[in-house]
């Protein structure tokens, strides 16, 4: 029997991929969302121009990626706002013109790319859904996106300038996490192994993928 913890993540592949963290969940640590922004203000005079943003600080914590969303600037609460035909634009049609890249840099000063290229702003959250519950950022690490704007918005050359949110969400632990996600990951993986099987979940004593991430 699976379920998502956090309404984002499945248990079982937090058992495969992060048993510490699956551990502590078992063992009833609470279980908080961590949403961390990447934003830019793009307008028609940085065309085709790459606007560089990052978190407005690292991650402290043990933190599960769990999933992303994506949207402009809401304008439709202000009739009239010249901004209101391009995010209407975006919210339907889901196309915006705007392109998006993401790096992540991590706490052994290595970095890599979850989305190497530019790809349209509107397919970010499909294309990270693939990797909810798999990989994890751990202080100090952060996240780097790149926006650009690569054609004309409603309203031409014109047009007012927008922001772009790439919101990525992350599950932490509450109080007492630490001691779970503190383990290595053969002895995390044997002691949810053993708590799985006495609750009767799995059979034998281990549970999930027998690699690290």
């Amino acid at each position: 029997m699976d379920f998502l913890v956090g309404g984002l993540v499945s248990f079982e592949t937090l058992c495969a991929f992060h048993p510490g963290f699956a551990l502590a969940v078992w063992n009833g640590v609470l279980v908080r969302p961590l949403p961390k922004v990447l934003q830019a203000v793009l307008s028609t005079t940085s065309l085709n121009t790459p606007v560089p943003a990052q978190f407005d600080s690292v991650v402290t914590s043990y933190s599960v990626f769990g999933g992303a969303d994506v949207t402009l600037d809401p304008t439709n609460a202000f009739a009239g706002n010249p901004q209101k035909a391009q995010s209407d634009f975006f919210q339907a049609w889901g196309a915006s013109g705007i392109r998006f890249q993401l790096q992540i840099s991590s706490v052994d000063n290595s970095q890599y790319n979850p989305i190497p290229v530019d790809v349209p702003l509107q397919t970010v959250p499909a294309i990270m859904r693939k990797a909810a519950g798999i990989w994890r950022l751990k202080n100090p690490d952060t996240a780097k996106g790149t926006f650009s704007m690569a054609s004309l918005p409603p309203g031409g050359i014109g047009a007012t300038p927008v922001t772009a949110w790439v919101v990525l969400t992350f599950l932490t632990l509450g109080p007492g996490g630490e001691q779970y996600t503190g383990l290595g990951f053969t002895d995390a993986r044997a002691q949810l192994g053993a708590a799985l099987a006495q609750a009767g979940w799995i059979r034998g004593g281990s549970a999930g993928a027998p690699t690290s991430p």
